[in-house]
């Protein structure tokens, strides 16, 4: 990571990459499915202090995943039923190259002997060609 300071505030710059593999397999019938990506990303967060307690927090990321499919074994699995849909959406979502984006804030402030932080983040990650999966979380937390 690259840090940037200036008085009560600082940017931090981190570029990222990942491999990440994948692989599901059952016995009895036999199944195998996998997919590997490689993953390139980039996050920058923001924090500044305010009044002499106040810790704020904004960041934002960005990733690309590269996939590389594995060879896919499906012994009796029958693609017109429902569960053979079902698998073979998922597995397509899974093998499929993907962009993700996120952001959030966050508030930090000590109250007696601990600190209170509430925090709100958004992700949205896009299976190129397969579907969107958006991802919402607000946390308040107490830390001793």
């Amino acid at each position: 990571p690259v840090r940037f300071e200036k008085g009560n505030s600082s940017m931090t710059l981190t570029p990222d990459i990942a491999y990440e593999s994948e692989k599901e397999s059952y016995a009895d019938p036999l199944r195998r499915l996998g997919a590997s990506h490689v993953i390139s990303g980039f996050d920058a967060d923001f924090s500044a202090i305010s009044g002499k307690s106040w810790l704020w927090n904004l960041s934002a990321g960005v990733s690309y995943a590269k996939a590389d499919p594995k060879e896919e074994i499906l012994t009796d699995l029958e693609p017109d039923t429902p569960l053979g849909q079902c698998v073979l959406s998922n597995y397509s979502m899974l093998k499929a190259d993907r962009t993700a984006f996120n952001v959030s804030a966050g508030i930090s402030r000590p109250v007696m002997n601990f600190i209170v932080s509430l925090r709100v983040a958004y992700r949205l990650t896009d299976y190129i060609g397969e579907g969107l999966r958006h991802g919402a979380a607000v946390t308040l937390a107490a830390e001793f």
